[in-house]
């Protein structure tokens, strides 16, 4: 293969991806400040990567995507930006190798426009026109839609190999519905990690409280990581600055804050479920369980009535509280960095608590405003389209995400070991369980227990699960009689 000039730090390749959500356009202008050229032999994933080089004729392979997430895919051209100059070289990489041409398609596809987006989609599935080849929609805007009559099997196409690191691998599991998987994420999908929620850590006010930050890293390491040793670390540090006698973020310091929408990340962060599937592939409602139960209460009692917690409210954001250093923690999303360029203190990225030691792995939900990809049945060459996306998704494991790190931590990511094996740990608990990819067909099922927490309403978890138990079984036989009657 030829050589490829690259846009990104040569440095950042070994931790490009591991075995182991929205990046707005004006957000991503940083300029190339070092190029390198990377061969074959020096790529640590090649061993991995089976594609093998063929002439397709310059075959046009059409993506349609949306607007919102258009930097994904849309790079008609250089332009010295990272990210944009990232995705154009891996796009250029893949119809090099395949010999083909991509042509990005892009339509308004953010929620409100949903079903005009499906309707753009299904009018051409039906009439067979062939005008897509592959699809990249928000999760919560198409998996309503999503059923076998529209979209190809991905298990069935031997060229993807989900079990690749670009992948989320857990797809196969958590969205194989009676044994067909219709929708996958991976490393093209550059949605999937500006969302992941994380907990970021000010070490600088950690250590006045004679806390390392080594010690934090050696905890996520050690499978430490849980909400008790965050609520244990952030006692006693909140401080009433101005006087008043009270703690407040928009004034004071505070030892945790918490923003509402990652921290409905509980369920899938647990491996605990309203509804999930059973071992054929069916989707079904779990009921109450002991330790579901038990972790609702044990968040509510320690994060209420407890002065070095602070939920956001709708007033004041806590991001900016952590931006001005003045919170310890902070559990939020990734993008929030955004938000921390300037900061003088220093700070650690951290995965998702676990519930406690006896949980085996991190566990990273991604946002249902990730882009998820389809194959449309229409398509004519199925094995080619296949190793395109294993394609696409290899490059960008390569060569995009790299550049996204770069652009979005700075120095905090390329000279800072410790936050690049944090990240390579959080990119590879990536899960979306099967009540957040379909959320919007459910009733809402993945947000009883991070709603539960917040409100603190005491003694009434099982009252509102059994409430909402004939409302979930009837969407799923909605859902499944649909879904079985397309396929």
């Amino acid at each position: 293969m030829k050589q490829l000039s690259i846009l990104i730090l040569a440095s950042l390749l070994l931790a490009s991806c591991s075995d182991t959500t929205d990046v707005p356009t004006d957000s991503v202008t940083d300029t190339v400040t070092e190029t390198a050229v990377v061969t074959e032999e020096a790529d640590p994933l090649a061993e991995l990567f089976k594609i093998q080089p063929e002439s397709n004729d310059g075959k046009v392979i059409t993506v349609l995507t949306h607007d919102y997430h258009a930097y994904e895919m849309l790079a008609p051209e250089q332009n010295a930006e990272l990210i944009n100059d990232a995705v154009y070289g891996r796009n250029l990489a893949v119809e090099e190798l395949l010999g083909v041409e991509i042509e990005v398609l892009t339509r308004p596809g953010y929620y409100e426009d949903r079903a005009e987006f499906w309707n753009v989609v299904s009018s051409s599935i039906m009439a067979g026109d062939g005008a897509h080849d592959i699809v990249c929609a928000m999760v919560s805007c198409m998996q309503p839609y999503a059923t076998p009559e529209y979209y190809l099997d991905i298990l069935t196409l031997e060229d993807v190999n989900l079990d690749n690191p670009w992948w989320v691998s857990s797809m196969k599991d958590d969205l194989s519905l009676q044994g067909k998987l219709i929708c996958v994420i991976g490393d093209m999908n550059l949605s999937l990690y500006n969302q992941f929620p994380v907990v970021f850590a000010n070490t600088t006010l950690l250590g006045s409280h004679d806390i390392d930050a080594a010690s934090l890293y050696a905890s996520v390491n050690d499978g430490s990581w849980t909400f008790e040793k965050v609520f244990t670390l952030a006692r006693g540090t909140e401080q009433d600055l101005n006087g008043d006698g009270k703690i407040e973020p928009e004034t004071d310091r505070i030892g945790l804050g918490i923003v509402k929408t990652p921290f409905w990340a509980l369920q899938a962060a647990f491996d605990l479920h309203n509804i999930t599937l059973d071992d054929a592939g069916n989707p079904y409602v779990v009921g109450l369980t002991e330790q579901y139960a038990t972790a609702a209460e044990y968040l509510a009692s320690n994060i209420h009535g407890n002065p070095s917690v602070t939920i956001e409210g709708d007033v004041y954001s806590i991001t900016d509280t952590f931006a001005e250093s003045r919170s310890v923690f902070h559990l939020s999303r990734l993008n929030d960095v955004e938000q921390m360029r300037d900061m003088e203190d220093n700070f650690a990225i951290l995965p998702f608590p676990k519930l406690d030691e006896e949980q085996d792995t991190y566990r990273t939900l991604i946002a249902t405003a990730t882009n998820m990809n389809y194959i449309p049945v229409t398509v004519d060459d199925p094995a080619l389209i296949g190793r395109v996306m294993e394609s696409l998704m290899y490059y960008s494991c390569r060569e995009v995400v790299p550049a996204y790190y770069e652009t979005a931590l700075k120095e905090r990511y390329s000279r800072g070991e410790d936050n690049q094996k944090m990240l390579d740990i959080i990119r590879a608990g990536a899960v979306l369980p099967f009540e957040y990819a379909y959320s919007t067909a459910l009733n809402w099922p993945h947000s009883v227990m991070a709603q539960y927490v917040m409100d603190n309403i005491v003694g009434k978890l099982s009252s509102s699960i059994k409430s909402q138990t004939k409302g979930w079984e009837n969407a799923i036989e909605k859902l499944m009689d649909r879904y079985t009657t397309d396929s």
